[in-house]
């Protein structure tokens, strides 16, 4: 799984936090300040790493609630229809001005005070993610091997088929060479018979 982290960069030990509690699960977090590609634009690289991600994490500080990349971030993610996942300051939450285009949308409580438990909450909501992916992962897997099964099995039915079908082809001919000498002794032996009976006193 990969998440997109949208943070400010004034709230770097938050991040760091909740990058943290991600990776211990295992999951893949992008934040944009480990990709640095100078001289490209910006809102091409974040659009391009939201549209790979599963799904974007929302660390919404008051620093990040006035962001203009944060909100542009949050924007794009929404129209490209990706989930969502916002992690909201106390504060930030008794304003709708700075909760901007989440509000109404259900969030994570992050008290930047006493963090513990909105870090918790977040990785029990990643853990969820994690195993309904997995879950997916291997009902793909499994469909796959049934498929494979059932055309074996198909492949199986097809050549027994033909078998068969040679051996019924093998018996007429075998039946039909019977019959066919049957003839030819019976010819035969009307012939030598017809010859004594030329021949007979």
């Amino acid at each position: 799984m990969k998440l997109f982290l949208s943070h400010s960069n004034r709230d770097a030990v938050w991040v760091h936090a909740v990058n943290t509690q991600l990776e211990k699960l295992g999951i893949t977090v992008y934040l944009a300040e480990h990709d640095l590609q100078p001289g490209r634009p910006l809102d091409v690289k974040l659009q391009r790493q939201i549209d790979l991600c599963d799904a974007i994490v929302v660390l919404l500080t008051e620093t990040a609630a006035v962001s203009p990349i944060v909100r542009e971030e949050i924007g794009y993610a929404i129209k490209a229809g990706r989930l969502v996942v916002p992690l909201v300051a106390p504060s930030v939450a008794q304003d709708p001005a700075l909760l901007g285009m989440l509000n109404g949308r259900e969030y994570i409580r992050f008290d930047i005070d006493n963090p513990e438990e909105g870090l918790l909450t977040l990785a029990k909501w990643a853990q969820v993610q994690v195993h309904e992916e997995q879950q997916a992962i291997l009902r793909q897997q499994l469909e796959k091997a049934q498929a494979l099964a059932n055309q074996e099995a198909d492949a199986r039915q097809r050549a027994e088929r033909q078998l068969e079908l040679q051996a019924s082809e093998l018996f007429e001919l075998q039946s039909s060479n019977d019959a066919l000498i049957v003839l030819l002794v019976f010819v035969s032996v009307v012939g030598a018979i017809a010859i004594l009976g030329k021949a007979g006193p």
